[in-house]
């Protein structure tokens, strides 16, 4: 018995080795411990750093136009456009994390030409109210050929008409050689092809006043210095009453055509409405027509391309043979009916 109980741990040897091992396990458990607590502590100090780039990256970023860091492009240009992207951004309301070209974008589309609106020279004067032109820029011209939109001056082609050379020389005058805007109504052309315009002097705001046509619009001055007529034509009616308001003006005054015509003592509106003044008038550009050798004897010069008599006596459409025909102001018989546009006899 006493054998056994001395030989048992002689012979395992467990606890001999047991030390060695627990000891390499402690060591081996430490360095685990050790290399945690280094990784902890570098994790700690790249979070508590991280931000330092960004913020002093900013100023750095915005002249080259560089990504300031991070995989998201459009943050990376939002904070790379620095103090004159933020004025920029508070003007054109794009805010952070917009691309900084944006309001440059916005610039050039502003600086393009407007829908509409053509810049040309005058190279020719056909007649009061038709000129041909070159296109400089903006948009572009169905025909090099105006006419002019809302007007019409007295013929000198083919059949004179009165104060038709006056209206010629004032146009002339006005327009030969000079930089001019076009602008589209609703048409195109005419049925004769040529490109129906409002010719402005100066640049067209994109909403003008009745003081910016009165004064830059060369349709309205014709108008309004009494060279030519109104001639509305629908769909091209944008400015039509305002050129009614100026025809008014200048018969009134005796200006122009009006004069020659005894218009300053007509009455009416000067837009082809109904009354005894408006019969007046008539009667007084056909006398003038036949008198000064270029009208047709007889035939009343507000109804051109047909012959109808001036008043009296007062005639209506079941009194003509005659349909869909031109119609001029002051239309002494109102065969134009009530939509006035300048076509009468309406099929």
């Amino acid at each position: 018995m006493e054998t056994l109980a001395v030989r048992e741990p002689a012979s395992t040897g467990v606890p001999a080795r047991g030390r060695p091992s627990r000891a390499i396990l402690r060591a081996v458990l430490l360095t685990v411990l050790v290399l945690a607590i280094a990784a902890s502590l570098a994790g700690c100090g790249t979070a508590t750093h991280q931000p330092a780039p960004a913020e002093t990256g900013t100023p750095e970023v915005a002249p080259s136009g560089r990504e300031s860091g991070g995989t998201d492009g459009s943050q990376s240009l939002g904070a790379a456009t620095g103090a004159a992207s933020e004025n920029a951004e508070a003007s054109t309301g794009t805010g952070d994390g917009k691309d900084p070209s944006a309001a440059g974008r916005v610039q050039s589309a502003a600086e393009q030409p407007r829908a509409g609106i053509t810049l040309a020279r005058v190279v020719q004067v056909v007649d009061g109210d038709t000129i041909e032109v070159r296109p400089l820029a903006g948009a572009p011209l169905p025909a090099t050929r105006i006419r002019l939109i809302g007007v019409n001056t007295p013929e000198i082609h083919g059949r004179v008409e009165p104060y038709g050379f006056e209206a010629a020389r004032f146009t002339e005058h006005q327009l030969a050689g000079q930089q001019v805007w076009l602008e589209k109504d609703v048409s195109e052309t005419d049925r004769y092809g040529r490109a129906l315009r409002y010719v402005w002097l100066v640049e067209p705001p994109a909403d003008p006043a009745p003081a910016d046509v009165r004064q830059g619009m060369f349709n309205a001055i014709l108008v309004r210095e009494g060279y030519a007529q109104v001639a509305t034509y629908p769909p091209d009616v944008r400015y039509a009453d305002l050129l009614v308001e100026l025809q008014r003006e200048a018969r009134q005054a005796g200006r122009g055509l009006w004069g020659e015509t005894g218009g300053a003592s007509a009455g009416g509106s000067g837009s082809g409405s109904a009354g005894s003044g408006g019969a007046r008038s008539g009667r007084a550009v056909a006398g003038a027509g036949s008198s000064g050798g270029g009208g047709r004897a007889g035939c009343d010069p507000a109804y051109p391309g047909v012959c109808i008599p001036p008043p009296p006596p007062d005639l209506d459409c079941g009194d003509l043979s005659y349909r869909n025909f031109r119609v001029l102001p002051p239309d002494p018989h109102r065969l134009d009916g009530r939509d006035r546009d300048g076509i009468g006899c309406e099929s």
